[in-house]
């Protein structure tokens, strides 16, 4: 019943986003959500659910592929591999800006992620606090930060992403970032990333994916996005 009421509210949504109606106003840009968070938190999982709901009723999705499908050649064991995938998530940010064709743009990973990326290996010891403040400062800058709509952190318990984690790797082929004590780190990051911005206001919202279905937990975020979007639109109809 809950599935049918967001089906329904989204399908009204959709409806006034014809061209000929009110989307030049209150969308002169798609929606941009972006999921960032700590490792096997469901981020995958969560934007398989959103992209499928979208494109069902009629909604023009963009779902580019994540940073480290495309960011081959450099190593992930330092602070240059989370600028490069910064860049090309800046890029996506910046062409959706000036996109007028879509309608929805789902972000796997954006420009909050490497602020997380950046204080991870400030921890680390690779990277100084000036050279890592700089590289934030750069990627959440308002000009283009404002763009991004809604980002959901997503995280779990740690113990529970390091067993979600052993089902999937053998434990000798764990990397830099999938290791037990990186993932327990990754989660406080995330968490600590989470309460920075939402003490400046941004829209971030923080989902904890400990112990709950993934259905519930995309219907919940459903419902955050589907406000959102009858808010604007409501205000300019």
């Amino acid at each position: 019943m809950a599935e049918l009421r967001l089906t329904e509210r989204a399908r009204r949504i959709r409806e006034l986003l014809d061209p000929q109606g009110i989307k030049h106003a209150a969308l002169p840009r798609p929606v941009i959500l972006e999921f960032t968070g700590s490792p096997d938190a469901g981020k995958t999982t969560l934007i398989d659910i959103f992209d499928p709901f979208f494109r069902r009723l009629d909604f023009q999705v963009e779902r580019p592929q994540e940073g480290a499908e495309v960011v081959r050649h450099i190593p992930r064991t330092g602070p240059e591999y989370n600028v490069r995938t910064g860049i090309y998530q800046l890029g996506l940010v910046l062409d959706a800006m000036h996109d007028r064709r879509t309608d929805l743009l789902i972000l796997d990973r954006g420009l909050y992620d490497p602020w997380c990326w950046m204080e991870y290996w400030v921890r680390k010891g690779k990277i100084d606090q000036p050279t890592a403040r700089a590289y934030q400062r750069f990627f959440t800058d308002p000009r283009w930060r404002s763009a991004v709509d809604i980002c959901f952190f997503t995280v779990c318990d740690p113990e529970e992403a390091i067993r979600r984690n052993s089902k999937a790797l053998p434990e000798d082929v764990l990397g830099e970032t999938t290791n037990p004590e990186s993932i327990r780190l990754l989660v406080d990051i995330a968490r600590e990333a989470h309460r920075f911005w939402q003490r400046r206001g941004a829209p971030v919202v923080l989902v904890d994916t400990t112990g709950v279905e993934p259905r519930q937990v995309a219907a919940m975020l459903l419902d955050r996005t589907l406000a959102m979007l009858e808010e604007r639109l409501g205000a300019v109809s």
